[in-house]
């Protein structure tokens, strides 16, 4: 029943310590979802909760093994290409003569924020230029 590993990874917070302290009503809901997915007798409902227990533990386990045993002795060495990665990519800013404050916005959004004026369309159409596209990103809330 590989299922019920789903259902109880779904279902089930991360920060519970133990399953004997999850809430009845999230095990009702688990028991709901088997009884869902399979022919299954009521008579059986303990049997398939204390699977229910075993992956719970099992899911806690890999979560400690995988992300949090690996942190304990500090984060991982950085490769000679990340790094290198790194430099590069914090001098690139410091290259630019005129930075854009669009922040999150983007070009795209910022275009469509503008297309109800008529300031930069070229020939009446709604489409800005590259140029005043530009331009627009590099202004302030003041427009200066």
């Amino acid at each position: 029943m590989t299922d019920l590993s789903v259902y109880v990874r779904q279902n089930v917070d991360i920060n519970i310590g133990s399953w004997w302290h999850v809430p009845k009503k999230i095990k009702e809901a688990i028991w709901g979802l088997v009884e869902n997915a399979y022919v299954i007798n009521v008579d059986h409902k303990k049997k398939i909760l204390s699977l229910g227990t075993i992956r719970f533990k099992d899911f806690k386990s890999k979560l400690t093994r995988e992300y949090v045993l690996p942190l304990i002795d500090g984060p991982p060495e950085r490769s000679d290409e990340f790094l290198e990665k790194n430099r590069k990519n914090v001098e690139n800013p410091k290259k630019l003569k005129q930075n854009h404050r669009l922040g999150r916005k983007g070009y795209a959004r910022m275009v469509d924020d503008f297309s109800n004026d008529d300031k930069g369309r070229i020939s009446g159409d709604n489409v800005y230029g590259r140029a005043t596209a530009w331009k627009l990103a590099r202004k302030d809330k003041k427009g200066t």
